[in-house]
């Protein structure tokens, strides 16, 4: 099974996802149709994939017809399976859990903090990559299905007392934090998206006011601004989001930035690690606690519920645990079934 996802810059951003179609399976759990099985594409198979889509871009002069593209990689390819969802074509009909319990808990969830928006006139709607945004908002895209069920299982492990996060864009994730939490969520974000940045921060104090959340947005710029950020407690935070600018630089500063007012055995989410290729920052920031002496991993997560499209996934420690790896900690093995496990061997430098 291969994906491939494509940018076309012409009027609208368009992502593919392409393979010769093979037997339907539902084992996956997902009940999204572009989930289906798949068998790859020789390399220049691919290659003819991108050269069609580039075609039809300039042909078309941006105008993009999605049903042109269908009929072109057919010809050229055979039978192929394509999901071409622009932006502006695709509502928020999401792919929705599977009826498991904890994907009834997941769309639950998820579809109450799509009523907040829809209750004040605002469409969200499905980007190629799984991520939502607000129609007429140029504030960024809100998280996805799969980081709504890491945050509904990290809410319920860990229990935080108190959240900090860093990017807002018009507060989906904020707002969805402390409703699974049920917990005070402080956020900073630069609002360097312009007016309709400053419109979500509104937006954000609107909903948490009238919903009974707690959750409060400083404009500000991290790690500078970070000391302003925390209340009337003592800015210790048991769950840290980090979701600002997106480049290993700034994932690194924002890690070590917020490192101070974090609890002894803190949680830390980094979204959209996987799709803008942060693996680098993610590693600096183990080296970094290895340095200060906490022996720390971090999980790439694999949702049981809906599939992880974005790379999200989170570092975690705990105050008990030695340096050395010699005692597995109560919070390690409750980690165990949230993804792959990174982490810094005794060696490594």
């Amino acid at each position: 099974k291969q994906d491939v996802d494509v940018d076309v810059d012409v009027d609208v951003n368009v992502g593919v996802g392409v393979g010769r179609q093979g037997p339907s399976s539902n084992k996956t759990g997902h009940n999204d149709e572009s989930e289906m099985m798949t068998t790859p594409l020789p390399p220049a198979g691919w290659k003819r994939v991108l050269d069609v889509i580039s075609g039809v871009a300039r042909s078309k002069s941006g105008q993009l017809s999605l049903e042109f593209i269908r009929k072109t990689l057919k010809e050229e390819l055979g039978h192929v399976i394509i999901d071409v969802q622009p932006d502006e074509e695709a509502p928020v009909g999401l792919p929705r859990a599977p009826q498991t319990e904890l994907g009834r808990a997941v769309d639950t969830f998820d579809r109450k903090m799509e009523s907040f928006y829809r209750a004040r006139g605002f469409k969200l709607w499905r980007a190629w990559f799984g991520a939502r945004r607000l129609e007429n908002f140029e504030s960024g895209f809100a998280v996805e299905l799969a980081d709504m069920e890491l945050i509904l299982r990290v809410c319920l492990l860990v229990r935080p007392r108190r959240i900090l996060a860093i990017g807002n864009a018009f507060g989906y994730s904020s707002l969805a934090l402390s409703l699974a939490c049920n917990a005070p969520v402080d956020v900073l974000d630069a609002e360097q998206d312009g007016d309709s940045n400053r419109k979500g921060t509104r937006l954000t104090h609107e909903i948490a006011r009238s919903e009974g959340l707690n959750v409060e947005v400083s404009v500000g710029y991290s790690p500078g601004d970070l000391p302003k950020v925390g209340r009337a407690h003592n800015q210790t935070y048991d769950l840290a989001f980090i979701d600002g600018l997106h480049t290993n630089r700034q994932l690194i500063q924002d890690f070590l930035g917020i490192r101070p007012f974090l609890a002894p055995s803190p949680v830390v989410i980094c979204h959209d690690v996987g799709l803008f290729g942060l693996w680098p920052g993610i590693l600096q920031g183990l080296r970094a606690l290895k340095m200060a002496g906490i022996r720390a991993s971090y999980r790439v997560f694999e949702g049981q519920a809906a599939r992880n499209r974005l790379g999200t996934g989170f570092y975690y420690w705990d105050s008990e645990a030695e340096v050395d790896g010699t005692l597995e900690t109560s919070l390690e093995r409750a980690f165990e079934g949230f993804g792959p496990r990174l982490f810094l061997q005794n060696s490594s430098r």
